[in-house]
């Protein structure tokens, strides 16, 4: 563990940084030996001694600081409250000091405090955005594509790439761990049918295809998803209806209208479950 001397010579936000990683080690190494065979059981209490120590001397450092002893609520020195609760508060208080806010389900390297790569279970699908413009938009087709195991996501030329600040901030780390690329349609398809085998199954999201529930989802295949103004072009309408065609979401509100973060998160779930 990180010596608690030079934690406290670490200036106050290096220092915060620091303990965020150190407490998502703690959780994670209590999750698994929480985890472990009952056999274990000895182990298992000397890890959480180890472990409640270690914690209770991070709070005291906390505490002597006036910036962030706020940080740190009387609850969290009372031993009738598990210490993985107690050190997962404490990560979330000092995060959110921070400016940092990871969802509550996200896998975290405990040494980076990025999302953990080896957490992701691939399938051979890809996503083409078409002139998506919105970098908010493009951001929550990342994060829904990470979710649901795509294996990499390509972009036109005219969209916002996902590590612009605004994507980046809807994405949510997604851009980090899910590959991307800005290409043209031919090429995105070249990229992905090299993964598979020729001819690559090809298909768009769009209004007058086939019912989302009655759609033929292939094994592995691109889907376009195109701009909310204008849908998806003549010619890639052209290329998924040579291939796969088109695949629709039946609505029943007077709007008839989705965002396209929201309907390409309809689409992956769906094509997700046709398929597992």
């Amino acid at each position: 563990m990180y010596p608690l001397k030079k934690l406290a010579e670490l200036p106050p936000k290096t220092r915060c940084k620091k303990i965020v990683l150190i407490l998502s080690k703690l959780e994670h190494d209590l999750t698994v030996a929480l985890a472990t065979d009952v056999a274990l059981a000895t182990d298992v209490a000397l890890a959480t001694d180890v472990a409640e120590g270690y914690f209770c001397d991070l709070v005291v450092i906390l505490s002597k600081d006036t910036a962030l002893a706020q940080l740190v609520t009387a609850d969290m020195a009372y031993p009738a409250i598990p210490l993985i609760r107690r050190i997962n508060t404490l990560r979330h208080a000092i995060a959110s000091y921070l400016g940092i806010v990871p969802a509550e389900w996200d896998f975290i390297q405990a040494d980076t405090g990025l999302l953990d790569a080896s957490q992701r279970q691939v399938h051979p699908f890809f996503i083409y955005m078409e002139d998506i413009r919105s970098p908010y938009n493009v951001g929550s087709i990342m994060r829904s594509a990470e979710a649901f195991g795509v294996e990499k996501v390509f972009l036109s030329p005219r969209c916002p790439k996902p590590d612009h600040p605004r994507a980046s901030r809807s994405g949510r780390g997604a851009e980090k761990i899910l590959p991307w690329e800005i290409c043209t349609l031919g090429q995105a398809i070249e990229i992905a049918a090299a993964w598979n085998t020729k001819p690559f199954p090809v298909f768009a999201l769009e209004t007058g295809g086939t019912p989302i529930i009655k759609f033929s989802f292939p094994s592995a295949g691109l889907v376009i998803i195109g701009s909310e103004e204008l849908g998806v072009s003549d010619s890639a309408l052209a290329a998924a209806d040579k291939s796969s065609g088109r695949v629709t979401i039946p609505m029943a509100g007077a709007k008839r209208s989705l965002n396209v973060a929201v309907s390409s998160g309809i689409l992956m779930q769906a094509w997700f479950c046709a398929l597992n």
